[in-house]
């Protein structure tokens, strides 16, 4: 099944798409390519929410706590063999405050967005995640509204939802490599993310877009994998 892709390196500053290059000007909006994509206005902003999958198995269920400061935090569960923590949702929303995923493995530290906060007791013996699996299983979309932050250690961010993804204002930090996806993941025996398998979902853009490039929003790599656009 083919899969709509864009990927924007912002050391090169290029984005490729089957081999083919675009300039780094036409970035200034997130921009789609696909068989039969479709183009439309983003739908309004649903309420921020998180909730685990209750009926998946424990090792891919998060705490969802909060910051002393309020911000809600997501203490990932603890990564395999192969750095991935693969975290299942039945709700995955980001509101205008951001979310924290909880990625220190020492006792306290600092979030840019929750402030002086303790560590995450899933990494206590395996150490940091280099890869955080955000998957929802449910039928309901997801919109992110604000920011994730990646406390801790740094980590690529994978937010997967087949049902599909907005964003309004949505963005990472301290992530070197983002990717928001409507497709399935596909996890190997060995624990390794394989990719994605990419039926149907859109990823709309509202009016305050993406903040993938400047900042404390910057990433190096950004994928988007769908099979509809919306901007």
């Amino acid at each position: 099944m083919a899969n709509t892709s864009m990927r924007y390196e912002k050391r090169e500053q290029r984005a490729t798409l089957l081999g083919v290059l675009v300039s780094s000007t036409m970035l200034k909006k997130v921009l789609f390519w696909g068989l039969g994509f479709s183009c439309l206005l983003a739908p309004s902003a649903l309420q921020a929410q998180i909730s685990v999958d209750a009926k998946a198995n424990s090792a891919h269920r998060p705490d969802i706590v909060a910051a002393p400061n309020g911000v809600p935090s997501i203490d990932i569960v603890t990564p395999n063999s192969s750095g991935l923590s693969h975290n299942k949702y039945d709700d995955f929303n980001i509101g205008h405050v951001g979310v924290i995923w909880n990625n220190h493995a020492q006792e306290v530290g600092h979030s840019q967005l929750g402030g002086i906060m303790p560590g995450n007791p899933h990494l206590r013996f395996s150490g940091s995640a280099k890869v955080i699996l955000n998957e929802v299983t449910s039928g309901k979309r997801s919109a992110l509204n604000g920011p994730g932050e990646v406390f801790g250690k740094q980590a690529d961010v994978i937010i997967a939802n087949p049902n599909g993804i907005s964003c309004d204002g949505c963005g990472f930090i301290n992530t070197p490599h983002a990717t928001l996806t409507t497709g399935v993941p596909e996890i190997d025996v060995s624990g390794f993310l394989k990719g994605f398998v990419v039926k149907g979902g859109e990823i709309t853009f509202g009016a305050r877009g993406a903040n993938f490039f400047s900042g404390k929003g910057v990433v190096d790599v950004v994928d988007i994998v769908s099979r509809h656009c919306a901007f």
